[in-house]
């Protein structure tokens, strides 16, 4: 049992105790990430996921080392993450340690390590495919953000160079309205977080390269998605009465590219417009979209606002991160932001997004 460690021996005890058989590189459109990893089972998984995401062996701006073992067992002080809001399962616990953090996952057993240009996990990350897929994309977000981006909560999609966000508080389906639209001949940017980006020609949004995953309500209230979900699963969930079905918690990926067509998944476009959905199920209005001024509904913040997480850390002389009210104010003061409202109805809300992402007057039908 290890009763003190810093990040520089964590690694240095897990480099010389693995032999590295093999790497993935992955190019996210001008960040380079190297997953090395002791198991060939886990690099196939990897790169069989990240599909058109894969490249050659460029130079890494990010290593990440997925050693499949046993985790290491640390004597340390760790602190329970609690869970968001809305939630009640505690999954995370953590100890800051010299030059990092240590991220334990109370489930699955698996450690993290993250440093300054340390990106470790260890644990059976084989069977833990999903949380090494997870904290790759946290490596690139964190890259990111220290780059000057800032973090959304949100959906992202884009049509002929035209981005737009979308968020919503939770349960909203801001995944759902994202893949209803992709129907429409949308490109996809973005599934659960979008990182907004201000540069000289206005505002980019970067996307995250995780593949949506969706409940059966989403699956069977898109034709497009149908074979998502194998056949004989469909039925049975085409026997549940829809309001159940669409509180059933049961995770499908979506693969973009064989869903929809190749080049349907990109991971950047102009930030055009933010979308808000503030309606109900079960309410008896119709749709209603009304541009707002965020500065007057302050309360439309926390839908699409996003803290960082465990595995973001700051070190001096790095562009320190601000993710205030006042930040997020700032960014958005001259991007149109739309709020939906009333009953939760994809079709109609379909219609009226795809106004505004073509550039129509959307105002013409409210």
């Amino acid at each position: 049992m290890i009763e003190s460690i810093s990040v520089e021996q964590f690694n240095e005890t897990i480099n010389r105790s693995v032999r590295i058989k093999g790497a993935v590189t992955l190019n996210f459109g001008g960040c380079v990430i190297r997953v090395e990893s002791n198991s060939e089972n886990l690099l196939k998984k990897l790169s069989d996921y990240y599909g058109e995401f894969t490249d050659e062996a460029l130079n890494a701006d990010i290593v990440v080392k997925a050693v499949d073992g046993e985790a290491p067992d640390f004597d340390l002080k760790f602190i329970k993450k609690q869970p968001e809001p809305g939630k009640k399962k505690i999954k995370e616990e953590y100890a800051d340690i010299a030059g990092g953090r240590i991220i334990k996952k109370i489930i699955t057993g698996m450690v993290f390590l993250t440093g300054k240009n340390v990106s470790t996990a260890v644990g059976p990350c084989a069977l833990n495919d999903n949380q090494i897929v997870n904290f790759i994309n946290n490596r690139y977000i964190e890259w990111l953000l220290k780059k000057g981006g800032l973090l959304m909560h949100a959906s992202g999609i884009c049509y002929q160079n035209n981005g737009m966000c979308i968020s919503g508080f939770s349960g909203a389906g801001k995944s759902t309205m994202a893949l209803n639209m992709m129907r429409r001949g949308m490109k996809f940017i973005s599934n659960d977080r979008v990182i907004a980006v201000k540069e000289k020609g206005g505002i980019v949004m970067k996307g995250i390269p995780k593949l949506p995953r969706v409940n059966p309500g989403t699956v069977l209230g898109n034709s497009a998605l149908i074979n998502v979900i194998p056949e004989e699963e469909r039925e049975e969930y085409f026997r549940i009465p829809v309001d159940e079905l669409w509180e059933l918690e049961h995770k499908y990926d979506v693969k973009i590219d064989e869903v929809f067509g190749k080049n349907r998944f990109v991971l950047e476009a102009p930030m055009k417009s933010l979308v808000i959905l503030n309606w109900k199920r079960g309410a008896e209005q119709k749709v209603k979209c009304e541009k707002v001024d965020l500065y007057r509904k302050r309360n439309l913040l926390p839908a699409f606002m996003k803290d960082t997480g465990l595995f973001f850390i700051q070190y001096s002389g790095e562009m320190q991160y601000d993710g205030t009210e006042e930040a997020y104010l700032k960014l958005f003061e001259n991007m149109p932001v739309y709020e939906i409202t009333g009953g939760v109805d994809f079709d109609e809300a379909t219609e009226i997004l795809i106004e505004i992402i073509e550039g129509s007057n959307a105002e013409k039908r409210r």
